[in-house]
């Protein structure tokens, strides 16, 4: 009887934190760089490997639809350009921001369509995981494992004396010549997630999904705080009974 006790309350609070999880989803759906969780059970068990409920296990990111590019990015501003460099370290600029996950010798960087490095606000690559939708873009900043409480990476957006200048070197690139000026640090343009047009549709799609998950969450909530009743009142009895 006493195992049906931890067994419920057990549930209860592997519930309370699911809903805890799907609030915030709600709550932020339309935050930028925010992505949506998922709380995912795991079975508790006895020294004797008998099933003794469930507690939450991990909260773990949503990947993005393969029709989403997650790391497409736009300048927000005017007259901004992304800082790139191929792999002898030539610079060059553009405000195309349809990045892509480039690899060299194992080790996986923030690169172009056609393989040039995507570099920070020290014109260095920036490095991430083997899996792009880990990264995560707020307010200029590039998060490689997604936490935003820890350390970033500020992606560079520069500005030219003399835009006009500018030579071009490729398809939508260019290169900074004597007239141009160096690159100067744009004070009032960063860069900025690129795919919320693309992932609308499938957010709205999801926050409705996130209500069916709330009325979910709640039901499983009651059946384990149900039992707990029924298990108190059978406790209850079986004292009585004793008497």
């Amino acid at each position: 009887m006493i195992q049906a006790f931890y067994t419920s309350a057990a549930g209860m609070s592997a519930q309370q934190t699911n809903l805890d999880v799907i609030a915030n989803n709600i709550s932020n759906i339309n935050t930028p760089g925010y992505r949506v969780r998922r709380a995912e059970f795991s079975e508790l068990l006895t020294r004797e490997s008998a099933g003794y409920g469930v507690k939450v296990g991990a909260v773990s990111l949503i990947p993005f639809p393969e029709s989403v590019n997650p790391l497409k990015m736009v300048i927000t501003g005017q007259g901004g350009y992304f800082a790139v460099a191929d792999d002898a370290g030539n610079r060059a600029y553009t405000t195309n921001g349809d990045f892509k996950l480039i690899e060299r010798g194992g080790r996986f960087y923030l690169g172009t369509k056609d393989g040039k490095f995507v570099l920070d606000s020290s014109f260095r690559r920036i490095e991430l995981t083997n899996n792009a939708s880990d990264a995560v873009v707020v307010n200029g900043v590039i998060y490689p494992d997604g936490d935003i409480g820890g350390e970033g990476l500020p992606i560079a957006v520069v500005r030219f004396a003399d835009t006009a200048a500018l030579a071009l070197s490729g398809s939508g690139v260019f290169s900074e010549t004597a007239a141009s000026g160096p690159p100067i640090p744009h004070e009032f343009a960063m860069a900025a997630p690129g795919y919320f047009d693309e992932l609308a549709p499938v957010m709205m799609e999801r926050q409705m999904g996130e209500t069916i998950n709330v009325v979910r969450a709640q039901m499983a909530y009651s059946f384990n705080s149900r039992a707990l009743q029924i298990a108190d009142d059978m406790e209850a009895m079986a004292n009585h009974l004793r008497y």
